[in-house]
């Protein structure tokens, strides 16, 4: 049996070192989100000078590309219409009362600025990942950051996905029960491991 830490570390290293290998091409997630990042930050992968430590010139290319690609394919909350199936004496009153309610919903959730963010990162990373969340009875709908996740580049829709989430000392302190919680877990949660051939355990 193996804890959650090293079943962590394990699908961290693999994420990091493996490449999927089609004919004629290696493909890494995590080298291409590195690339997405430092082009989207007029950076070189050899770093921003030549072999003679002078500056490279960056022409970035890639921002405007994307900007366009944010405006052209923008959602917005008005564009969220709830249409009935069948046509019915009450059916437009109930899609009407839903529509006034799923509205009032967006606005409390924001759901505005989760299109906007959707929207982004689609258009940088190629993909989006969003995750729900209920807090205290609440739904929530977050777009994962790429760079804080680590996914199964083989299938990102069934496979494993972890996310990093980085916190100050002043947000530990004040999330330290919660973080509590889940550290008892991890720590009595075991991943069963298949046998290896010939091994005694």
């Amino acid at each position: 049996m193996e804890t959650i830490y090293t079943f962590l570390a394990k699908q961290r290293d693999s994420y990091r070192s493996d490449k999927i290998i089609t004919e004629g091409y290696d493909f890494s997630q995590y080298e291409t989100q590195r690339t997405i990042e430092l082009y989207d930050n007029d950076k070189f992968l050899s770093g921003n000078e030549d072999s003679l430590g002078r500056e490279k010139p960056f022409f970035n290319i890639v921002s405007f590309r994307k900007n366009v690609a944010i405006r052209a394919t923008d959602l917005d909350t008005k564009d969220v219409q709830i249409q009935g199936d069948r046509i019915t004496k009450t059916s437009y009153a109930e899609t009407f009362l839903l529509n006034l309610k799923s509205r009032n919903w967006m606005k409390l959730a924001g759901f505005a600025g989760f299109l906007n963010k959707m929207g982004a990162t689609r258009a940088k990373y190629g993909s989006v990942l969003v995750k729900k969340t209920e807090r205290d009875g609440e739904l929530g709908i977050h777009v994962v950051a790429w760079l804080n996740s680590i996914t199964d580049q083989v299938d990102i829709k069934k496979g494993t996905k972890i996310e990093r989430h980085p916190y100050t000392p002043a947000e530990l302190k004040t999330e330290a029960p919660r973080i509590g919680r889940i550290t008892t877990a991890a720590n009595s949660a075991l991943v069963p491991t298949r046998r290896k051939r010939g091994s005694s355990w």
